[in-house]
């Protein structure tokens, strides 16, 4: 009889470190869970962000870039042939 009683309670001890084990597991779900949405969210606002940055660099007036763009275009004032001659 003693030996079924300490069997018994050999398998008590194990249920209970399974018990532990599987609240660890679930709270490190729960984090996981978090750090995902949290990711997801970060994720997501890059790609709002670069959207926007890629809508801007697609608009008529590209900024500085496009002006730089610009006056290189443009001849010279000292290229243009004189009028006064």
């Amino acid at each position: 009889m003693r030996a079924i009683k300490a069997q018994v309670d050999r398998i008590r001890q194990a249920l209970e470190g399974v018990l532990r084990d599987l609240e660890r597991v679930a709270v490190q779900l729960g984090q996981a869970e978090q750090e995902k949405e949290i990711a997801e969210e970060e994720i997501e606002n890059l790609r709002q962000a670069l959207n926007s940055l890629q809508r801007h660099s697609h608009s008529p007036s590209q900024g500085y870039a496009a002006h730089r763009h610009e006056q290189r275009q443009r001849p010279s004032p000292e290229s243009e042939p004189d009028e006064e001659d």
